[in-house]
């Protein structure tokens, strides 16, 4: 993402056991600065030491053979603005330096540090694009792929924020939309389920049962159940004695008794006293079942509470066997079945204001995919017109370049402003096509159709110019991006380069002497032997030195040399 008003560079950067670099420590310098090279010397290597500062993920190949661990670092000079982001990630800032190290281990463990302090790969990621943006050499195949073409269409439209706005408010569409699916999937099940519960429920309310009330009834009715047998007991003693119902009381005998006895007295005085006892049983007896009567109606007797107790304890009873061990946990599974009852049964609810957010987000969806497509059908133009104009630098004269934007209409997609309704995704109604004609009065077609490798590499390197021009990223890095061009447009790409080196600062990985002639600052990776190893180094080159580089880039020859220090001289000269 461009970063306006925001200038800054990459003052110096150390290596250590990093691939085949054992250690090196490069200056760069402001404008353009480009490392040369044989093939294989490690001139890329440098470029993925950079892309590791700006949180590319390294593994515990990168570590040189035999090293215990890798280490990179990297000295930035950076503005005030990045000083807010620094102090959001609780980073310290001094001096407007900014100091970057990666550290890998042989056994795959590794650290990120910003000014000392440990950060994971995502705080180096948001720091990233104030910093530097890496092209690579293999980039110009991304062309053939459509989410990249519309990627560099939106970079250099400036439309990062509304793709931003777009992409989380389809997060939020879908996730809506998955929601209703779960609510709608297994609604027969949940029906069933529904039922259950509200029987259970109804069931407990119902009885609507206190907690500990089977306790306290048990009480009662151990208390009324003992006054029922009081009274039973006494009541069959008073028969037993006095009112008996089919059988002759003991009072009744005893009268019987003391009549016999009478009369046995009258004959024989002896037995007078006999019949006198008889007469004071009879009587003791009387004044026992009185005192019987009178004990049972002092007993406080309840049936129908007894009744009522036994058939509540039932009901709790019931619950209990059903639900849980005590009345406590009855109640608090009553709770946990209405909870889940009360989600089952707001589903409805539910889905109706989800599919009102869905109705709205998808109205949204189409007001931002609609700008955007607005937006980009302009910058399109603009940007397809500055392509052709830089491919005419590059030796391509009457070439033609479009980017064409495609739609498609799904009648369940969102709204446009025209008035219908278009396929979408996070990225927005749009498909980018780019078109390319490279000679004159040829229709252009889709460029990874028709274009050779080497007309890719420039295509894509006239996109980057143009784009660049417009990019605040401070520094800008091409890695080989001159790959498959001839020697008749380098010049022109040096030149093109240099120009863009006047707003950033400018790396370059060439083998082009008629690019390398244009650098501000020219460094030279070279392998040597250092005992039984082969390692890299780095050389800022001056003077005949930096003559004798573009010589060999050249080729072998006196001539060569003659032709590096003219071409030097000439670069310097146009500047």
């Amino acid at each position: 993402m461009p970063i306006q008003g925001f200038r800054s560079m990459l003052r110096e950067m150390s290596i250590v056991d990093f691939a085949v670099v054992d250690r090196a420590t490069i200056q760069f310098g402001p404008g353009l600065n480009v490392l040369t090279g044989e093939t294989g010397a490690g001139k890329s290597i440098v470029i993925d030491a950079l892309g590791a500062l700006l949180g590319a993920r390294l593994t515990s190949d990168v570590v040189r053979v035999g090293a215990s661990s890798a280490r990179i670092e990297g000295v930035f000079e950076a503005a005030p603005v990045l000083a807010p982001i620094l102090e959001d990630m609780g980073l310290p800032w001094e001096d407007d330096a900014l100091i970057i190290s990666r550290e890998m281990t042989a056994q795959g463990r590794g650290v990120a540090r910003v000014n000392g302090s440990a950060v994971p790969l995502t705080g180096l990621g948001r720091i990233a694009p104030y910093l530097a943006d890496i092209h690579g050499q293999n980039e110009s195949l991304a062309l053939a792929r459509p989410a990249v073409r519309l990627d560099l269409l939106d970079a250099a439209a400036g439309l990062s924020e509304r793709r931003a706005e777009l992409a989380r408010l389809v997060t939020e569409y879908r996730a809506v939309g998955q929601e209703i699916v779960d609510l709608v999937r297994d609604n027969r099940d949940l029906a069933r389920e529904a039922d259950l519960l509200r029987f259970q429920v109804g069931e407990i309310r119902q009885c609507a049962p206190d907690e500990g009330e089977d306790v306290r009834l048990e009480g009662e009715r151990r208390t009324l159940a003992g006054a029922a047998t009081l009274l039973a007991r006494s009541a069959e003693a008073v028969a037993l004695l006095q009112d008996a119902d089919g059988f002759r009381p003991a009072t009744d005998l005893l009268a019987e008794a003391c009549v016999d006895l009478t009369a046995l007295a009258a004959i024989d005085p002896a037995g007078h006293h006999l019949a006198e006892r008889a007469r004071d049983l009879a009587e003791a007896v009387g004044d026992l079942a009185r005192s019987i009567r009178r004990y049972r109606e002092g007993i406080d007797s309840d049936p129908a509470r007894l009744e009522a107790i036994d058939e509540r304890l039932s009901r709790l009873a019931l619950l209990k066997r059903k639900y849980a061990p005590d009345l406590a946990a009855v109640l608090a599974f009553a709770a946990e079945v209405e909870e889940r009852l009360e989600r089952i049964e707001g589903r409805a609810d539910r889905r109706a204001s989800l599919e009102v957010r869905q109705a709205a987000l998808l109205h949204e969806i189409g007001g931002v995919a609609s700008s955007l497509h607005l937006a980009r059908t302009s910058a399109a133009v603009a940007l397809g017109r500055r392509v052709i104009q830089e491919l005419g630098d590059l030796r391509m004269p009457g070439a033609d370049f479009q980017i064409k934007l495609v739609v498609r209409e799904d009648p369940f997609g969102a709204p446009a402003v025209d008035g219908g309704r278009l396929a979408f995704d996070s990225t927005g109604f749009d498909d980018a096509i780019f078109l390319f004609g490279p000679n004159p009065g040829e229709a252009p077609r889709p460029i990874e159709r028709i274009a050779s490798g080497g007309e890719l590499a420039r295509v894509m390197l006239a996109f980057k110019i143009a784009v660049a021009a417009a990019d605040a990223t401070p520094v800008l890095v091409f890695d080989e991006v001159d790959s498959g061009v001839g020697g008749r447009s380098a010049h022109v790409i040096g030149q093109k380069l240099r120009e863009l080196s006047r707003d950033h600062q400018i790396l370059c990985v060439t083998h082009l002497p008629q690019v390398a002639c244009f650098a501000s600052t020219h460094l030279r990776i070279r392998k040597v032997t250092d005992g039984d190893r082969t390692v890299t180094r780095v050389d800022a080159l001056e003077g005949e030195d930096r003559v004798e580089e573009l010589a060999a880039m050249f080729g072998a020859g006196s001539a060569s040399v003659a032709q590096a220090a003219s071409m030097l001289a000439a670069a310097r000269a146009s500047r």
